[in-house]
């Protein structure tokens, strides 16, 4: 006789064999994403190391950041790397060993992201930023860092300039590379119809790369063919294939949760439901800001120049990397890291002692 415990033991059980089923034909494979990321920094020379740091409670019951670290002997102040979305520290490669030079240089994945652990965040879009900007700060406390020069790209932008407005004291420079998320959201009635449906459409799969992850194992030839360009970049440290592979692990994983806090955080197309930009007005005056953005860029340079202008009494600026696009650090590399090791000197303590 079929009872009520029967039934529900038989569907767990069929939701387990379809999840079994799925990540074989998903074929995510950490071990490949640590390979990949092994052959990528493979060509990096000078002395470097990779772990988990524990960051204990934060989202999940026992969160681990994957980090990367170079100098760390260094008396200087600390450049941190804080990537993108979509992505992961390795993006980082073309950057680490010319910013390590005098200062210790740290990287790190994401919470939710590429190998960093992946636990399941909030629904609120303002809890969900609260909860990264906490893993942001855990990892500091964690690392035993006093003050950092935060250098931050697109979201990862938005992430560190709300991680600045709460813990400015923490950061003695901030560094906006081409950053997501200050614009408010834009009237759509103008927008053409492909762009409203490519929208809807990620709106509906709950995630921008629901299709790779759909795709399973020819996930990545969707990442050959759509961003050819991106992965021709970091010819000088890999095979594109490698890069392609790199990508394709972080994003096709089984527990996309850092994609879906990111989807949960947006609208319709992609903007913020709580943009920053309004809100930088508010950060520490003694904090210097600087924004880098690449000529050919689709970003928004709107709020660089709204805040330079609002913020007259603190150090703002501006700097257009030339023949560079989003991927500025890559597109432009050399441009990229005198931009950033020039503002590095500019220091929050210099300034204020110039004050006083």
């Amino acid at each position: 006789m079929v009872n009520d415990k029967t039934v529900i033991e038989y569907e767990q059980l069929g939701r387990e064999a379809l999840f079994g089923l799925f990540v074989k034909w998903n074929s995510h494979s950490p071990e490949a994403l640590a390979s990949s990321e092994d052959k990528i920094f493979s060509k990096i020379k000078k002395p470097f190391r990779r772990y988990h740091v524990d960051i204990g409670k934060c989202v999940g019951k026992n969160d681990k950041i994957w980090t990367f670290e170079m100098n760390e002997k260094s008396e200087n102040i600390p450049i941190v790397l804080l990537h993108g979305f979509g992505a992961g520290m390795a993006f980082w490669a073309l950057n680490l060993e010319a910013l390590g030079t005098n200062n210790p240089v740290y990287a790190f994945d994401i919470l939710g992201l590429a190998r960093s652990s992946r636990p399941i965040f909030s629904n609120d879009p303002a809890e969900i930023e609260e909860q990264f900007v906490l893993s942001i700060e855990k990892w500091r406390e964690a690392m035993k860092i006093d003050k950092m020069i935060l250098v931050a790209h697109s979201w990862g932008g938005f992430l560190a300039s709300s991680y600045s407005l709460k813990y400015a004291e923490r950061v003695e420079h901030l560094l906006l590379v081409d950053p997501w998320g200050l614009d408010e959201h834009p009237d759509m009635d103008n927008f053409p119809l492909w762009k409203l449906t490519v929208a809807y459409a990620v709106r509906l799969l709950d995630g921008c790369f629901t299709m790779i992850r759909v795709f399973g194992p020819f996930g990545d030839y969707l990442i050959k063919n759509v961003r050819p360009d991106l992965l021709q970049k970091y010819n000088s440290v890999c095979e594109p294939s490698v890069f392609s592979d790199y990508i394709y692990h972080c994003v096709n994983h089984w527990q996309p949760t850092g994609e879906v806090a990111f989807h949960k955080m947006t609208r319709v197309g992609p903007w913020p439901i709580n943009p920053v930009g309004e809100r930088l007005k508010e950060l520490d005056k003694n904090l210097p800001l600087t924004f880098l953005y690449g000529s050919n860029s689709w970003t928004s340079k709107a709020y660089g120049y709204i805040l330079k202008d609002h913020r007259k009494e603190s150090y703002t600026e501006i700097k257009i990397i030339p023949e560079a696009g989003h991927h500025l650090y890559t597109d432009n590399s050399d441009e990229f890291h005198k931009a950033v090791l020039e503002a590095s000197q500019i220091l929050r303590s210099n300034l204020m002692k110039k004050d006083m």
